[in-house]
């Protein structure tokens, strides 16, 4: 939902050799090497292998230049952490629902994300202490102010803007300097790039808390990032036997499990109570659980146009309610 990702979901490519477009194109820039913008499109094809009614699905990528075989390699790289289309997610989606069955009915499991790190930490900074519409301005600002190409900036772009200026231009507040901060360390080292490491030997079935502890240390020396960042990043590394609270989970927690709690720290305890049972899937249930309320108020959420993406937030839940 936010930018540079463009959700359209009546739009439908053309048919080919690849089988039936199904309707919905997900489209968006994406950086390859740090110095080419490739637009990339994807959507769903009816498989031509199986009968009309039949489940199966194949991903289509549809490209706007020709790439060599390296950038085809980028873009599927990013195109896979996008969409945690891996072998490994394979293997624990099928572990998760041997664990919460519910989740099946619903193909329930892989979380969306950004092609990068980076952006996922430059988004998680936008998304504190905002309103959920002012977190849509900010981005939507980033890629128009920031980028040369209207795609999310690269850390080279981002690390040589002034803060006061990037206030001015894309409205980040106190923000401005967490960001270039951040950009500059992406620049200067492969401190993202061993983090993301890090995460993925934490994500396996052996891994001990010490690992764990070691990374969520690490996110928590990141310059702004406190533990409703930390978390909602280890989520978006694949670590999910955490839950970043805030006002929306607080508002959750009273509309679902009678929880009346206004202290986010105060929160923790009841959290563990109703998803540990879960472990170590706990954030994938609490977000479901969240998705299905959005949609039992607003409808289908693959079709809520862009223009209402800002009402997805807990004040305007509670005047739906209301």
């Amino acid at each position: 939902m936010l930018a540079p990702n463009t959700w359209d979901p009546h739009q439908t490519l053309l048919e080919g050799p690849w089988g039936r477009p199904l309707p919905g194109v997900f489209s968006r820039p994406l950086s390859i090497g740090g110095s080419k913008t490739v637009h990339v499109k994807l959507c769903f094809s009816a498989s031509k292998w199986t009968d009309e009614d039949s489940s199966e699905r194949e991903l289509i990528a549809f490209l706007e230049e020709s790439l060599g075989e390296e950038e085809v390699g980028e873009v599927v790289r990013q195109v896979t952490r996008m969409l945690r289309i891996s072998p490994e997610d394979n293997r624990r989606e099928q572990e998760f629902r041997s664990l919460f069955p519910q989740a099946e009915q619903d193909h329930w499991f892989r979380l969306f994300r950004s092609p990068s790190m980076f952006e996922d930490a430059c988004k998680t900074i936008t998304l504190c202490n905002a309103g959920w519409g002012r977190t849509i301005t900010m981005n939507q600002l980033l890629c128009e102010k920031v980028s040369s190409c209207g795609g999310f900036p690269t850390p080279l772009e981002l690390s040589s803007w002034d803060p006061e200026d990037l206030k001015r231009e894309c409205g980040v507040g106190y923000r401005a300097a967490r960001l270039i901060s951040l950009a500059r360390r992406a620049v200067e080292s492969e401190e993202l790039e061993e983090l993301e490491k890090l995460a993925r030997r934490c994500r396996s079935p052996s891994v001990g808390e010490a690992q764990q502890g070691e990374l969520r240390a690490k996110l928590l020396a990141l310059e702004g990032f406190g533990p409703y960042a930390t978390d909602n990043m280890l989520m978006l590394l694949g670590i999910y036997n955490n839950i970043a609270i805030d006002s929306e989970t607080l508002r959750h927690l009273k509309s679902l499990h009678g929880v009346d709690e206004k202290s986010a720290a105060r929160a923790v305890q009841k959290v563990s109570k109703i998803y540990d049972r879960y472990c170590p899937y706990q954030f994938l249930v609490y977000w479901r659980e969240l998705w299905k309320d959005y949609e039992r108020l607003c409808g289908p959420l693959h079709l809520l146009p862009s223009s209402r993406y800002s009402m997805l937030c807990a004040n305007h839940m509670k005047k739906i309610r209301s």
